[in-house]
């Protein structure tokens, strides 16, 4: 008798502008290939309808695809407390029979399934950039992981550093086990390429983000970090609907530019804001 497989639930559930996000699970997923056939899971998307453009594009042998209403964060928070289960996950662990779900945004109350839930926490770009949320997202967010920490047995986190930041800004129990899971990118379509053909020898000395209508914001501060931990000097992220002009560099300085001129100090840059929203 074949031994039946291991079944793992993905919930993707996004805003669908933050690209970040779902890029990073669908890499998960595109990682499972790699397993031999006898460890590869059964896995169970748990998706948006709106995000069926993106689900579809996954290649996977043992997939099931199933659309689902999430809950809004506030109705799941208060029906979680209200009959004291998960409604964000538990019917679906239960009618889907799954051993494990991931990844879990929201835990408002501890779980009483035989399931394994884990958490993710993607960044913690609030306590850095608040400049960029209002006072009710920075609030709501740092409730939703208050109650993650609180409640989760397993968290995923995708750096060290986010991992440290965590510790940082909140108390974490002592039950609470982080386990770190580094952005994955799996290029198709290289396999007669070597790493040194599309390794990049040197980091430029300026890279420049523009935030499109599609994109959250969110995901060019990660870039815009990634960028400067990898050598380049300077990064703009140029706002168009609001013209606004961000200017950061590797020394973590931050200058913002609304009128006037644009000048970057570190590459000796200067340029008219008329000029460049011309």
């Amino acid at each position: 008798m074949e031994e039946q497989k291991f079944r793992l639930g993905i919930m993707f559930n996004f805003n669908p502008k933050w690209t970040g996000g779902m890029i990073y699970i669908l890499n998960i997923i595109k990682t499972l290939n790699f397993l031999e056939d006898k460890d590869k899971p059964s896995v169970v998307i748990l998706y948006n309808p709106i995000l069926k453009k993106y689900v579809d594009e996954i290649n996977y042998p043992y997939l099931e695809m199933v659309p689902h209403s999430f809950p809004s964060v506030y109705n799941g928070f208060v029906q979680s407390f209200l009959k004291n289960k998960n409604i964000f996950v538990h019917d679906l662990v239960v009618n889907h029979q799954l051993d494990a779900i991931f990844p879990m945004h929201d835990y408002p109350v501890k779980s009483k399934l035989d399931a394994k839930l884990v958490s993710w926490i993607a960044d913690l770009q609030h306590h850095y950039y608040p400049q960029f949320f209002t006072k009710r997202k920075i609030l709501e967010r740092n409730a939703r992981i208050r109650f993650v920490l609180h409640n989760s047995k397993d968290l995923v986190v995708s750096s060290q550093v986010v991992k440290d930041d965590i510790f940082k800004f909140f108390k974490v129990p002592n039950k609470l086990t982080i386990h770190i899971y580094h952005f994955v990118s799996i290029i198709e379509g290289l396999s007669d390429m070597t790493f040194d053909e599309i390794r990049v020898a040197q980091a430029p000395a300026l890279t420049i983000e523009i935030l499109s209508p599609t994109q959250a914001l969110g995901d060019l501060l990660i870039k815009m970090k990634k960028n400067i931990d990898h050598g380049v000097k300077s990064v703009w992220i140029i706002l168009p609907e609001t013209k606004t002009v961000y200017i950061y560099n590797h020394k973590k300085e931050q200058s913002t530019f609304i009128e006037g001129a644009i000048v970057d100090k570190e590459l000796g840059i200067e340029i008219k804001m008329e000029e460049l929203f011309a």
